[in-house]
């Protein structure tokens, strides 16, 4: 009887058959508390008309959806987080109406190139300096002897950070790309002259894009101790394409494929060995992913010769 009672109450309380709260019940204990909360739902609302099953059903059904009340701090946290790429495009986006969305890449992979630059040229300066060979800091051919480039002061990018915020920082910056090309025969003619003058860009804009390239290390430690170069200018580079593509639609796809896409015929054509050719290379991703393919299986990378063309004119 007391029983009786209570399933009547219950029954009362619902608006429906009690073996509904039951079986909703029972899954909740047993499957995904969703898919409990929406069969229940149903369940509660069978002997309604159905315009009063989907007035009420339909709030209660996406309730959980609208309100999640068990995601963490950490968890939402992790949603605004930005990668390093995304921030520059959203900086360099700034400079809109001085340049085009076509030339940020010019912009921001010019100052990357000389953080790059300037942080191995560091790591391989304070070598010498801890190896007692202070007398060496200004020689190019310690530098050169491992690849690397030698910077005089004003090419640095300590010096371009230090004065970022004067009005003459575009200049400071063609200066220090043309110092470099002067100091290292291997770049003649591949670095942009007087770029940065002639675009004629507002210097309190371009201190913000420099601001945020500084806290980009292009180079980590490894565990020998060490430097290990990421392929920052890389990934900068293909991101930028790739959004502007997307920004500007066909037409700016026309040069740009897709990563997954060059992923895929990486994995396809399995280029282990022998001669690849792309007679449309562009910015030579294909050749890129065809050596991370051979270095993720293992692979040795003079077993292959890479061919390219494309039009530059």
């Amino acid at each position: 009887m007391r029983r009786t009672n209570k399933e009547q109450r219950e029954k009362k309380r619902t608006g429906g058959d009690v073996r509904s709260t039951e079986y909703q019940s029972h899954l909740h204990r047993r499957y995904h508390p969703c898919l409990a909360h929406l069969t229940g739902c149903f369940m509660l609302c069978a002997n309604r008309d159905p315009a009063s099953q989907a007035m009420d059903c339909l709030p209660r059904i996406f309730s959980p959806l609208a309100k999640p009340t068990h995601m963490s701090k950490k968890a939402a946290s992790s949603k605004k987080t930005k990668s390093f790429e995304q921030t520059l495009w959203d900086t360099a986006d700034k400079l809109r109406g001085s340049v085009e969305s076509s030339e940020y890449k010019h912009v921001v992979l010019s100052l990357i190139f000389l953080k790059f630059v300037s942080d191995t040229f560091e790591v391989r300066r304070q070598e010498l300096l801890d190896q007692s060979m202070g007398d060496y800091v200004d020689r190019a051919e310690f530098y050169t002897m491992r690849n690397l480039f030698y910077l005089p002061e004003e090419s640095r990018w300590s010096h371009i950070q230090k004065h970022a915020k004067q009005d003459d920082i575009a200049v400071r910056i063609d200066t220090a790309l043309h110092t470099v090309e002067k100091n290292n025969p291997s770049l003649r003619g591949a670095l942009p002259d007087n770029y940065f003058s002639r675009l004629g860009l507002d210097s309190a804009k371009l201190a913000a894009l420099i601001d945020s390239i500084n806290n980009i290390d292009t180079v980590v430690a490894r565990e020998d101790g060490a430097a290990s170069e990421q392929d920052i200018v890389g990934r900068v580079y293909e991101y930028f394409l790739g959004n502007f593509a997307a920004t500007e639609g066909k037409g700016g796809g026309e040069f740009y494929t897709p990563k997954c896409v060059v992923n895929l015929i990486a994995e396809m054509i399995e280029p282990y060995q022998g001669k690849i050719y792309d007679p449309c290379c562009g910015s030579g991703g294909m050749f890129v992913q065809s050596i991370k393919f051979i270095e993720n299986h293992q692979g040795n990378k003079k077993d292959i010769s890479i061919y390219g063309q494309e039009q530059t004119a």
